[in-house]
């Protein structure tokens, strides 16, 4: 996903609008989107999804397991 530092803001807090919905809610968001918002529907298509995929995977248990150095 590339994106243009120019629009980041505007993603951000549309981002943060989009969290602060439940879940259910955020296809409506979408949809209703205006139109200068809806340009950046795919990212936040995008970013929603990988944000609902960390939320749900267990990703504390696949860390490295980090071992104390042995005493001199």
């Amino acid at each position: 996903m590339k994106l243009d530092a120019n629009d980041w803001p505007a993603i951000s807090a549309l981002f943060d609008e989009a969290l602060s919905l439940p879940d259910e809610a955020r296809r409506e968001w979408l949809d209703a989107l205006p139109s200068p918002a809806s340009a950046h529907r795919g990212t936040l298509e995008r970013l929603l999804a990988d944000h609902a995929r960390v939320q749900t995977q267990d990703f504390m248990h696949t860390l490295p397991k980090v071992m104390p150095a042995d005493e001199p």
